[in-house]
């Protein structure tokens, strides 16, 4: 397993459960329906962080006899969990705060409440970008899943906030409110969560710019004369591409045979593709 991924899942884990606890202890003691909400939501990441770390593990194991190009696809199964989830936590926030919306509740505002959850804050901005810059260098759709969730807990813990001073010099009303506005919020990422990571399951294509990375690679070696075709799809978070170079026909099978070893290795020089395919067609 990557030493980046499993320190970036331990931390996950550790400032998560912090988090949850901190929100859980507010959320009872000040009666608000938002800050509970953001305490549920909070305890979907620490689950999602615990299956993340058993599905990023498996995904780096290698090839064997029952799966011959590895356990790519375990990563994005990790994220489809995650987002299963965080799906379910979204709609029982919902519920709960039109609930909510219907009773008189009375919130007790208590200014350390506010500096504790700002605290949080502290905690979950630099994870934010610190498994933002993780995911990119590992190219990890788990460890990106939770980058998303925790720059969403950002944005909900704000509102959260905001929710407690509304709610004590205005209108009572505003923790539901705020609430359901939570609960809309988690439920949008549990959509886009799922969305690409099925589309890694399904083997979905990559963009054009890594396509035209692959064809530029490609073409660079020296024998090379064209390319016929090119095909590549994700096998799971990783990359195989299939690609038909044109080669002079009057070489021998030697040089052919060497020529299609240097594509394969300057495709998978990239970093995006785990796996290149090369057939040689003679022109």
């Amino acid at each position: 397993m990557d030493k980046k991924a499993k320190i970036a899942i331990f931390l996950s884990l550790i400032g998560n459960s912090l988090i949850f606890i901190i929100k859980l202890i507010i959320g009872v003691f000040s009666n608000s329906i938002a800050v509970m909400s953001d305490a549920i939501h909070q305890l979907t990441d620490i689950i999602d962080s615990i299956v993340m770390f058993y599905c990023v593990k498996l995904s780096y194991e290698g090839a064997d006899e029952t799966h011959h190009y590895g356990h790519h696809r375990a990563q994005p199964i990790a994220a489809l969990v995650a987002s299963i989830f965080i799906g379910i936590a979204g709609f029982e926030i919902i519920r709960i705060a039109f609930e909510r919306f219907f009773e008189d509740n009375i919130i007790v505002f208590k200014w350390y409440f506010v500096w504790f959850l700002v605290l949080t804050l502290l905690i979950k901005v630099p994870m934010a970008f610190y498994f933002n810059r993780v995911a990119k260098e590992i190219k990890s759709p788990a460890i990106m899943a939770d980058a998303v969730e925790s720059r969403n807990e950002v944005i909900l813990t704000s509102a959260t906030i905001s929710s407690l001073f509304l709610s004590k010099y205005s209108y009572a009303g505003y923790d539901a409110i705020i609430g359901f506005f939570i609960g809309l919020v988690v439920l949008y990422s549990s959509y886009k969560i799922l969305k690409e990571n099925i589309d890694y399951l399904m083997g979905h294509s990559p963009d054009l710019r890594i396509l035209n990375m692959i064809k530029s690679k490609a073409l660079s070696v020296d024998g090379v004369k064209g390319l016929n075709d090119l095909k590549a799809h994700y096998v799971g978070s990783a990359i195989h591409a299939e690609i038909h170079i044109e080669v002079d026909r009057d070489i021998n099978v030697k040089k052919a045979h060497d020529i299609g070893k240097l594509v394969e290795k300057n495709v998978e020089g990239l970093g995006y593709v785990k796996e290149a395919f090369v057939h040689i067609d003679p022109v």
